[in-house]
């Protein structure tokens, strides 16, 4: 990453802004800046001033867990805005499916800090919107 990429991302995002485009920033920057949780006043109190990266193995994680567990499994990093990335997952699971039925952010995103859920299909209740 380091300090020139961030201030290019900063300049682009500004010019970007001007015409109503959002997003650039993140999209110059990197996906490992997209990740960092924390220092949001109000959600993580306790770790204000603590920067808290996403995992650098994700996929790897996932393995290892359904390998203990026998389930399949993902890591995802999701907002309140309806973004939801898929950093991680083993085989069985359908990222586009995961990302459609946790769009809403049923986990929450204030003071639960790094949620874990168990997500099971019920049915085919959660389709794309294009479909």
């Amino acid at each position: 990453m380091g300090l020139p990429r961030i201030l290019l991302a900063a300049a682009v995002a500004a010019l970007t802004r001007l015409v109503g485009r959002t997003g650039d920033f993140y999209r110059v920057a990197g996906p490992q800046v997209a990740q960092i949780d924390g220092t949001r006043v109000g959600t993580f109190e306790r770790y204000i001033n603590v920067v808290i990266y996403g995992p650098a193995y994700p996929k790897w994680v996932c393995e290892r867990v359904r390998d203990a567990v026998d389930l399949e499994t993902a890591i995802i990093d999701a907002n309140d805005y309806g973004d939801v990335d898929v950093l991680g997952k083993t085989d069985g699971v359908d990222a586009h499916w995961l990302a459609l039925a946790l769009a809403d952010n049923p986990l929450g995103q204030e003071l639960q800090m790094t949620p874990l859920g168990l997500l099971r299909r019920k049915n085919d209740s959660i389709k794309d919107k294009g479909a």
